[in-house]
């Protein structure tokens, strides 16, 4: 069971957060990181939808499968349990925020980690 966990968060979990969450993962593992669990979700899902295809393949041509298919709804409980929320803009932060005021404390933009106030745009869908 992972001591710490690291909670990738989005709009719809089926492109950013699931990308970033599964090449952090192998990150930690190629570096010998152990304890610390990898998740991701998504503000704004809909039920039965499934990680983008294009995702799928972009990590496939790097040796890498998605954490989870279909897609996760940011919960109370998983945002709570986790030890750090990284978000990919700066309003997907404000709106975890708003929905889930306990965890303030524990948001970050994924490149504020590096000092920038750039955003992780969405990809374009095909």
């Amino acid at each position: 069971m992972a001591n710490t966990i690291i909670l990738f968060v989005c709009g719809t979990n089926r492109r950013r957060s699931p990308m970033a969450a599964a090449y952090f993962q192998r990150r930690l593992a190629e570096i010998g990181v152990t304890g610390v669990g990898v998740e991701s979700a998504g503000i704004h899902t809909r039920r039965q939808e499934m990680v983008d295809r294009g995702a799928v393949d972009a990590l496939a041509n790097i040796g890498l499968e998605p954490l989870q298919l279909g897609v996760r709804q940011l919960t109370p409980k998983q945002a709570n349990c986790a030890s750090l929320i990284v978000c990919m803009t700066s309003d997907q932060l404000a709106a975890v925020e708003k929905k889930i005021p306990t965890v303030s404390r524990k948001l970050r933009t994924l490149l504020s980690i590096i000092n920038s106030d750039r955003q992780i745009l969405r990809p374009e869908g095909k």
